[in-house]
């Protein structure tokens, strides 16, 4: 089933801006369904479109959301939805890469959205910088990048997004989406990857060293850890086998507990 648009006259998407509405209603559905605490929540969704998940949170009981949306063409609909659902929406017309989330002032936020390709990673990782002040984020991703953000060690697709998710959150794909499910329909299929914070405030202050490792690391992805990882600490052979890691692996083979022990040894100098 499809979901009907506010308005569907004479719109056009912008692919500058990744639009790839979602418009079946089963996917939703599924959507919803995975969410916690929906009637205990405040939600911000980052680029509503037209409004169909917005919609959909409304219905199922969500007390206030907060909808970012860059497309000046979509704001006045979205505001008549508003007033429909007796302000519980509350539209800001504003580039969610921009936004300062800190303003919605609640320590009951969830984030629920549709993300844009083209912008998807760069607004997950700030979250992630700030997850202290989530309660759950469950996002929709490119496949490709989704299966990085659940991947495993010593896969393909394990990498630095891997870790950083991983390392502050429990992190579960609920469904892969057809591109029939948008429109206009993507090339590629998508995921709902729900992200449910599970740090320690030592993870939390390690966040930076652990970026600056996996990015030496997985930069050199196919050279051993005692050549890639020169550029972070010159002892490097001293380093490995403090931390009690084998000098002759790679990146990839290193679980998310081994990169914590390799940032608090070298935060420990």
């Amino acid at each position: 089933m499809r979901a009907q648009f506010l308005n569907t006259n004479n719109f056009s998407t912008k692919r500058s801006l990744g639009q790839h509405f979602l418009v079946d209603q089963n996917v939703v559905r599924g959507i919803i369904n995975s969410i916690p605490k929906i009637t205990d929540s405040i939600f911000i969704e980052i680029g509503p479109g037209q409004g169909v998940l917005t919609k959909a949170l409304l219905n199922a009981g969500a007390p206030k959301i907060y909808v970012i949306e860059k497309d000046d063409r979509l704001i006045a609909d979205l505001e008549q939805l508003a007033c429909q659902f007796n302000n519980r929406l509350v539209v800001i017309h504003q580039d969610a890469l921009k936004f300062d989330y800190k303003s919605i002032g609640s320590d009951s936020i969830q984030i629920v959205s549709n993300l844009p390709y083209n912008i998807g990673t760069e607004l997950l990782i700030s979250w992630l910088h700030q997850i202290h002040m989530y309660k759950a984020l469950t996002l929709m991703f490119q496949k490709e990048v989704a299966d990085r953000i659940i991947a495993s060690p010593r896969t393909k697709s394990y990498g630095r997004l891997s870790i950083i998710s991983q390392l502050l959150c429990t992190c579960k794909k609920i469904i892969d989406i057809p591109p029939s499910a948008f429109s206009p329909a993507p090339q590629v299929y998508s995921s709902i990857v729900q992200f449910i914070p599970n740090y320690t405030a030592q993870k939390i202050s390690l966040l930076g060293v652990i970026e600056k490792i996996t990015a030496a690391g997985f930069g050199n992805r196919r050279k051993m850890l005692r050549q890639s990882l020169k550029g972070v600490n010159s002892n490097v052979l001293e380093w490995l086998k403090n931390s009690g890691i084998d000098e002759m692996k790679r990146a990839e083979d290193l679980t998310v507990e081994e990169y914590v022990t390799l940032a608090q040894k070298l935060s420990d100098r």
